[in-house]
């Protein structure tokens, strides 16, 4: 990485899926065809963006975005691209009703941090 960049990505275990005991008897009851596999990425933004949203409006503010962007430079530590796609998410949110972000456009910038944050790590171990 270029000067002053650092490229870290911190761990963490994986949110267990909804409503998920773990005893396993309610689900061999299931029928294949009413199973729907669970996108564990989603269920975690929607965790964060939950967290985030302190009032509940289903909407993150220009506020909330930045509060967002700052733990996840301060967990993540400065990953190259991130800031682009930060700003460019900001710039999108300025462009919308209320200058703000709903879940959707939030999991694809989880989605794309977490392409970035792979791309980092992938670098670095190849050097």
């Amino acid at each position: 990485p270029a000067p002053g960049v650092a490229c870290a990505a911190a761990t963490g275990g994986a949110a267990p899926a909804p409503g998920g005991s773990g005893s396993g008897s309610a689900l061999g009851m299931l029928q294949p065809a009413a199973t729907v596999p669970i996108d564990r990425l989603r269920y975690q933004a929607r965790l964060i963006f939950d967290e985030v949203d302190v009032h509940g409006s289903g909407q993150l503010s220009l506020e909330q975005l930045r509060a967002y962007f700052d733990y996840s430079t301060e967990r993540f530590g400065e990953v190259p691209t991130l800031k682009e796609r930060y700003e460019a998410e900001v710039a999108a949110a300025e462009a919308r009703p209320g200058s703000s972000t709903g879940f959707e456009p939030f999991v694809q910038l989880v989605r794309d941090q977490l392409r970035a944050i792979d791309r980092c790590r992938g670098w670095a171990e190849r050097q």
